[in-house]
């Protein structure tokens, strides 16, 4: 039953009643026991053949010798011999013209038509039908002169014969082929309920249509042809090709109950105007529905495209974020592999596992992991599997299936474990000489396979992390390195003055904390670090006897130590990179309300990183030793910056460094270093 309902309009008794139905009709237009002016069977057939290929020959064979045989023995009461002689060549003939039609096809890709419209190819199809006609009309009439009256008009029959199967291919051949490229199967419960509302719409006008032929005792494509165009334009509009060649059916039982009782020559007459104006109908309708066709799948074409384009622009989004995070220089190699693992899950929809580790030379340490309840089952086989790969990329539609085939069926463990994750995704991203970051991803064996599309993606996202990975350890490495360069330059500034060794990166340690409680942003802090770190370098122009001179200085050597910030901004600001720091430099001993130095700035006007280096340079001092005075407790500390806020001070940053000192940091620092 199973393959009946898959493949009914291919089936041999399927095909075989529905020639044997179209046969039938055929002969409703039959000229006096000789050819018809139309044969649905030849164009219907065309049609499953071209769609099925010559698997439907036997049963297009059996319709028509079915049909043949009840007509001319039970209708006309014609010998059994006769018959069954007359079935066969008819049968055989037809099928002569459907393969020379299907061979003529191929050769010159007519079918090529249906996809665009093309004058030469038009022709090149105009020409075959004319040629398939002229065989059937030859080989047919020649038969029917010598069987039945050699007496008869050859040219007479002959052109009934052509025009039987022209109008055949004309009507049934182009909404058939085009039914089966566009329309769904025909028994489809949702195309049928689409078809009953459809002919609800146009119910009143068919009935209409009929009454009018019932009223006038024939129905006259003479008088009515308006009516039969402006309907075949409605179902152009609202039914599918099939609905179109039904319809077309349709008008041949109805114009073939009224013209049987006709005299010879109006029969003829009314018989070819039905042939002629149900051609332009289903022309029409062909053309409408076309137009609908392109229309629709233009705007569809365009709804997809945008959907894409989106999907695109959603993807290189989450790109563009995790690039910024990575370039922020996370504290450790861990946090990098972490916010791979949640971004690689974001690139891909329906993801339920995910886990990753950092591999060294054969150690594993897993670093993190979603969507398991406990341990991540199978992390060393899976590693073994992308080891055992040519490719950084691994993916197994089947994890245990691929277990298998690895390790063979022997794999015990395999066998007592039930794991819901079925679909696996290694990533590899090599960090050097026996060092990776390995990522996977998995899917839950319900859900759909990855798609060569996402394959495709996470193969370009593998090369974006990597280039991330690269660019940041090689910056880490540049920014290491330069950072100790400075540093023991700072060092080496402070051998001047004993008493203040580490002062520089107290001040910086206290400068990222007031950073980081005033919420700025990274640049800033970065900055403010660095400011922080060479503050006092214009100390190497002080001389080494003021700076450590034990009592109290003179005015003209104070005069001389405030001379720094000078020099430090001179040293600084000749490096285009370094002006931003070279000013919060000179001006880390402005005064809040103005009486500070160089420049004797006051509140707003002083840069908001020497603001923050002025309370963070005051601390440091009076929590170390030096040569004049001991180091000062926490709450001598407290009470300046209370004295001095909004004085000297930023009372916001002030507010801050007070919230720090209240929360344990400096004891914290200094217990620390």
């Amino acid at each position: 039953m199973k393959f009946w309902v898959k493949s009914y309009e291919h089936h041999p008794v399927f095909v075989t009643g529905l020639i044997f139905v179209v046969s039938l009709l055929g002969f409703a237009f039959r000229f006096e026991h000789g050819p018809a002016f139309i044969h649905p069977a030849l164009g219907i057939g065309f049609v499953l053949a071209y769609t099925f290929g010559r698997k439907v020959y036997a049963g297009i064979a059996s319709g028509i010798i079915l049909a043949h045989i009840v007509m001319r023995l039970f209708v006309w009461q014609a010998l059994v011999l006769h018959s069954l002689s007359m079935s066969v060549f008819t049968a055989f003939l037809i099928l002569l013209q459907i393969h020379m039609a299907l061979y003529l096809t191929k050769k010159y890709k007519l079918d090529l038509l249906f996809n665009g419209f093309n004058w030469v190819l038009l022709g090149k199809v105009f020409l075959t039908v004319v040629v398939v006609s002229l065989t059937g009309a030859i080989m047919g009439t020649t038969l029917y002169v010598l069987v039945y009256e050699p007496s008869i008009s050859w040219a007479l029959i002959g052109s009934i014969h052509f025009i039987g199967d022209y109008f055949a291919f004309v009507l049934f051949v182009p909404v058939g082929i085009l039914s089966y490229r566009v329309d769904r199967e025909l028994f489809d419960i949702a195309t049928w309920k689409i078809i009953a509302v459809r002919l609800g719409l146009v119910s009143v006008f068919a009935g209409l249509l009929i009454l009018l032929a019932y009223e006038v005792s024939y129905f006259s494509f003479d008088k009515d042809y308006y009516i039969v165009l402006a309907f075949y334009a409605v179902i152009g509009f609202a039914f599918s090709y099939r609905m179109i060649g039904y319809f077309t059916v349709i008008f041949l039982l109805i114009s073939a109950f009224h013209i049987g009782g006709l005299a010879s020559g109006e029969w003829m007459a009314s018989a070819l105007n039905i042939n002629v104006f149900l051609m332009i109908g289903t022309g029409l309708a062909i053309t409408i529905k076309r137009f609908n066709d392109v229309r629709y799948a233009q705007r569809d074409q365009i709804e997809e495209s945008n959907r894409h384009n989106v999907t695109i622009l959603d993807d290189v989004h989450n790109l563009l974020h995790f690039s910024r995070d990575v370039v922020r220089q996370p504290d450790n190699e861990q946090e990098y592999l972490e916010k791979t693992l949640h971004v690689a899950m974001r690139q891909l929809k329906e993801i339920d596992y995910g886990y990753c580790y950092i591999e060294t030379s054969g150690t594993i340490t897993l670093v993190n992991s979603v969507g398991y309840d406990d341990d991540v089952p199978f992390v060393y086989e899976s590693h073994d599997l992308l080891e055992k790969s040519d490719h950084n990329l691994f993916y197994t539609q089947n994890i245990l299936r691929t277990f298998r085939e690895m390790y063979g069926e022997q794999y015990g463990l395999l066998q007592s474990r039930k794991e819901t994750e079925r679909r696996r995704l290694l990533m590899r991203f090599d960090l050097g000489k026996n060092r990776s970051f390995i990522v996977s991803i998995g899917k839950h064996k319900r859900r759909d396979i990855f798609t060569n599309r996402q394959l495709d993606h996470m193969e370009h996202f593998m090369k974006l992390i990597r280039s991330l990975f690269k660019r940041n350890y090689y910056l880490t490495q540049n920014t290491q390195m330069k950072h100790e360069i400075v540093l023991s330059f700072i060092r080496t500034l402070e051998l001047y003055d004993p008493y203040t060794k580490g002062h520089s990166e107290d001040v910086a340690f206290f400068v990222t904390e007031i950073a980081k409680k005033l919420d700025l942003d990274d640049a800033q802090f970065d900055t403010l670090y660095w400011a922080g770190i060479l503050h006092d370098i214009g100390k190497v122009g002080v001389s080494n006897r003021i700076l450590n001179k034990p009592s109290k200085l003179t005015k003209e050597e104070y005069d001389d130590v405030k001379e720094h910030v000078n020099y430090g901004y001179d040293v600084l600001y000749p490096s285009e990179d370094l002006n931003t720091i070279a000013k919060i430099v000179r001006h880390h001993h402005e005064w809040w309300n103005g009486q500070g130095y160089p420049d004797g700035l006051k509140e707003q006007e002083i840069p908001l990183g020497s603001q923050i280096i002025g309370v963070a340079d005051m601390v440091s001092t009076m929590a170390t030793n030096r040569t004049y005075r001991a180091k000062q407790s926490k709450n001598r500390i407290v009470k300046e910056l209370k004295k001095y806020r909004g004085v000297q001070f930023s009372p916001r940053v002030v507010d801050s460094m007070l919230e720090l000192l209240d929360q344990g940091l400096l004891e914290k620092h200094y217990t620390l270093t």
